[in-house]
C-alpha cells in the first residue's frame, strides 16, 4: 500500500517522493524494534490504544512534512554517519540501514535465547522490507517484495492463531484440541496412556504454584526425551497424555514404564545453580537446593474390540491410570 501510495500517486515535485520514501525508509525499522521491545497487550486497553495514537501521529507526521516539503529537507535524512557502509547503487538512507542492522542483531540474540519460527518469520519480513526499500522505483520488483512483506504478516497471524489454539504455553507441548484432531487421523491400531504427576496438589500447597508450573515443564521435557513418548500432548492440569501409533499395549506399556523411572530419577531441584539469583519469597535457608522427589502414575490401554474408538481407549487409559494410583502410584497399569 504504501508502495502504491509513494510512486503511483502524482506529486507536484519529485523531491516529496523521495522525502516520503527517505522518512519511511526510518520509520519502519523503528516500528520493528518497537514491536519487539513492547509486550502484546490486546487492542481494546490503554497500551493497545496508546499504540493506535503513535501509528496516527506517525501519519500526520507525513503529512505535514509532505506540506512543507523543500529541496533541502530530505538532506538530514539521507546524511552519511559511517563512510565505509555506503556502497554503490545502495538507495536507503544510511540512518534506516544501520537501524535494520541493529534489528537483525536483536532478533539474533532473541533466536538464540529462545528459537522460535516467529523469529525466522520476522527475518523473512525485515529482508522484504530492505529489498522492497531499496527497488521501490521499480514498479515489477517493488510490488513483487512488497507482496513478499504481506505474505510474512499473512503467515506470522497464522502460526500465531495456530500456537494459541494448538500450543500449550506452559510446556510448549500440543494442547487438548491438538490432542483431539491427532486421534482422529490415527489408524486401527494404536494404544493411549494417560499420565497423572502424583500428589501434585500437595506439591503446590507446599511450595507455591510457581514451583508448580516449573515441575510441570521439567515433566512434560522429561517425557519428551523417551524415544517411544514423541506423541506427547498436555490433557489438562497435571495430565499429560502420550499416544502410541501402530503399537500393541505391551510396547506401550514397556515405553510408559521408561517414562515413570525417567521422572522418578530426575528429582526438581527447587533452587538450582541455573535459576535465577533473586531468592523466591518462599525460599528458606533451609529450603535452598532442596530436592523434591516427583514421581508420575500411569494408565495404557489399546485400541481393541471393547475400545472401539479412540473416546474409548482414552476413558480405559484414565481408569487404568486410576488402577495405578490406587496401587501405590509411580507405576505404569493397563
Amino acid at each position: 500500500m504504501l508502495y502504491h501510495f509513494i510512486w503511483h500517486t502524482p506529486y507536484k515535485a519529485d523531491i516529496n517522493k523521495t522525502l516520503l520514501l527517505y522518512i519511511i525508509a526510518i520509520l519502519l525499522p523503528a516500528n520493528i524494534i518497537l514491536h519487539n521491545l513492547l509486550k502484546e497487550r490486546g487492542i481494546i486497553s490503554l497500551h493497545g490504544l496508546m499504540r493506535i495514537g503513535v501509528t496516527a501521529l506517525q501519519a500526520l507526521l507525513l503529512l505535514a512534512l509532505l506540506s512543507f516539503a523543500n529541496k533541502t529537507l530530505h538532506h538530514p535524512l539521507g546524511i552519511t554517519f559511517l563512510p565505509f557502509l555506503k556502497f554503490k547503487g545502495l538507495d536507503i538512507p544510511q540512518l534506516s540501514l544501520l537501524s535494520f542492522i541493529a534489528i537483525v542483531i536483536a532478533v539474533s540474540i532473541k533466536t538464540a535465547l529462545k528459537p522460535s519460527t516467529m523469529n525466522f518469520n520476522q527475518f523473512v519480513f525485515i529482508a522484504a522490507c530492505l529489498l522492497l526499500l531499496q527497488y521501490s522505483h521499480n514498479k515489477l520488483y517493488g510490488s513483487l517484495f512488497l507482496s513478499l512483506a504481506a505474505l510474512t504478516i499473512l503467515m506470522a497471524i497464522l502460526l500465531n492463531s495456530y500456537s494459541l489454539a494448538f500450543i500449550d504455553e506452559l510446556t510448549s507441548l500440543p494442547s487438548r484440541r491438538a490432542l483431539k484432531q491427532e486421534l482422529a487421523m490415527l489408524g486401527k491400531r494404536y494404544s493411549v496412556a494417560m499420565l497423572d504427576i502424583d500428589h501434585f496438589k500437595r506439591l503446590n500447597d507446599t511450595y507455591g504454584h510457581d514451583v508448580g508450573d516449573q515441575i510441570l515443564r521439567m515433566v512434560a521435557s522429561r517425557i519428551r526425551r523417551i524415544p517411544g513418548a514423541r506423541k506427547t500432548f498436555r490433557y489438562g492440569g497435571e495430565e499429560f497424555t502420550v499416544l502410541f501409533p501402530n503399537k500393541t499395549l505391551n510396547e506401550a506399556l514397556i515405553n510408559a514404564k521408561l517414562i515413570c523411572e525417567a521422572i522418578a530419577k530426575s528429582p526438581f531441584v527447587l533452587r538450582g545453580n541455573r535459576r535465577t539469583k533473586k531468592k523466591p519469597p518462599f525460599l528458606t535457608k533451609r529450603r535452598a537446593n532442596k530436592k523434591i522427589d516427583v514421581t508420575i502414575s500411569i494408565g495404557v490401554a489399546q485400541k481393541n474390540s471393547r475400545h472401539k474408538n479412540a473416546q474409548d481407549t482414552v476413558k480405559a487409559a484414565d481408569k487404568a491410570l486410576y488402577r495405578a494410583k490406587e496401587s501405590g502410584r509411580n507405576r505404569a497399569c493397563t
